[in-house]
């Protein structure tokens, strides 16, 4: 018999002995999981790594995020090396570790370039802020809605400011003085609407980290000039309001000058519309309400 023939049977007889060895529970050597199990790596495929728990933005890839326990080896799915190289899959863990992840990533999903931050971004909130903005942590009870909002969702901050009722004191004063007053000035003071007024307070922000259970904190990112008066709002415990922006990816939204609250402006008709005189009459001097204009 030829002698490389004679060997490739004996070859063949010693793995159909170990493999009927391995069938039967007589031995542990791997080979039934090799065979037919995910390790089995078929042609034109190649590992690529995966992680074995949910990772958040602003996290850095280690060892132990991919590591899995069952099969003591590095978390991975066999796929197709076409599949790998037309989606761009990180395959090595090389590639990964070390990494700042850009945006949430759950288990088991092949990593891409657009997972991550640049190399050498810091991990934590710092890495996500935006180029030009500031972050600021927000107690999320005490802007209503903005619990709802997700990573990266952007958002306007409005607050609601109270208004001096002295100012609506001033002017009934200044028509109780008036006796010229009329009826129709009376009705149009009456119909001024009290109560707060609704002011835009920050503009465009984006959520950084979203709200969680254990702190009720949603950390956001703002216009450095809507930093102060944000702060300012949610340390005078102001009624503030959130509301979502529609997604706008790579868009660049105008920024609109917030209206000032003059909290006079609807009662100027009254204020400005008469002047206090002193009348001398008998030697006596007597302070006198009269319209603007006259003598």
């Amino acid at each position: 018999m030829n002698p490389f023939l004679a060997g490739v049977l004996v070859l063949i007889a010693i793995l159909g002995a170990l493999f009927t060895l391995e069938a039967t529970g007589s031995t542990d050597l791997g080979l039934n999981r090799l065979w037919g199990g995910d390790e089995v790596q078929a042609a034109n495929m190649t590992p690529v790594v995966m992680a074995t728990v949910p990772l958040e933005p602003g996290e850095r890839v280690t060892v132990p995020k991919l590591w899995n326990r069952e099969k003591k080896t590095l978390n991975h799915q066999y796929m197709s090396k076409d599949l790998v190289s037309e989606r761009s899959f990180f395959a090595q863990p090389q590639e990964v570790v070390g990494r700042v992840l850009a945006r949430p990533k759950a288990p088991n999903q092949a990593f891409v370039e657009e997972d991550f931050l640049p190399k050498g971004s810091p991990e934590g909130v710092l890495g996500l802020i935006p180029e030009g903005m500031v972050s600021v942590p927000v107690d999320a009870e005490k802007v209503q809605g903005i619990n709802l909002l997700g990573f990266r969702d952007r958002f306007d901050l409005r607050v609601m400011l109270a208004m001096d009722d002295s100012v609506r004191e001033m002017a009934e004063e200044v028509l109780d003085k008036r006796g010229y007053a009329s009826e129709a000035d009376r009705l149009r003071l009456a119909a001024i609407a009290g109560g707060p007024k609704q002011r835009l307070l920050a503009q465009n922000g984006m959520v950084v980290r979203p709200t969680k259970e254990e702190d009720g904190v949603v950390v956001v990112a703002l216009h450095p000039d809507d930093v102060d008066s944000t702060i300012d709002a949610l340390s005078a415990d102001s009624t503030i309001f959130c509301t979502s922006r529609p997604a706008s990816q790579g868009a660049q939204v105008a920024r609109v000058t917030p209206e000032e609250i003059d909290p006079m402006e609807e009662y100027r008709w009254v204020l400005d519309s008469s002047r206090e005189v002193e009348v001398i009459q008998g030697g006596r001097t007597e302070r006198m309400v009269v319209p603007v204009g006259s003598n």
